[in-house]
């Protein structure tokens, strides 16, 4: 049996990498899309990414 190593980016790394810049005074957005696979997140974080377009474009 191969054990793989745990991906740099995975939701539990992500996730801990995410608090630690919160704890220390950085503004940081972090949001998770349950039940979404690779392919299917643009789809379904296609109106969070929008609005922060909009939000720095002024649209």
């Amino acid at each position: 049996m191969r054990i793989r190593p745990t991906p740099p980016f995975s939701p539990p790394r992500l996730t801990r990498w995410v608090s630690q810049l919160q704890l220390a005074g950085q503004p940081v957005t972090y949001k998770t899309y349950p039940d979404v696979d690779h392919r299917s997140l643009i789809a379904a974080s296609y109106p969070d990414a929008l609005a922060w377009v909009n939000a720095r474009f002024g649209r």
